[in-house]
């Protein structure tokens, strides 16, 4: 078997490729994140929800709905549901 100091050796390899690893990982999470601009990131999931029903929308997942979200990003989705629903109403998505 390993002896105790090979044994701590070890574990301090394993401590550390482990810790840049998941740097290494959140910085990339991060750097997909910050692609795109606040309304941008709305108008996506506002066009994607354009063809839900009300119970599958995005916007009303608990902890998603507009107090969880800049206006920024609720002019984006308004801007969306509005721009992909088919007939482009004008109502922008209130009363969502």
């Amino acid at each position: 078997m390993f002896h105790d100091k090979q044994l701590v050796v070890i574990i301090m390899v394993m401590t550390v490729s482990s810790t840049l690893i998941s740097q290494q990982i959140s910085g990339m999470l991060q750097v997909y994140a910050s692609e795109s601009s606040p309304y941008d990131s709305g108008y996506d999931h506002g066009c994607d929800d354009a063809g839900r029903s009300e119970s599958d929308k995005y916007i009303n997942e608990p902890e998603k709905g507009p107090s969880f979200h800049t206006n920024a990003f609720m002019d984006g989705y308004y801007a969306g549901l509005n721009a992909c629903s088919s007939g482009g109403g004008s109502n922008g998505g209130e009363g969502i």
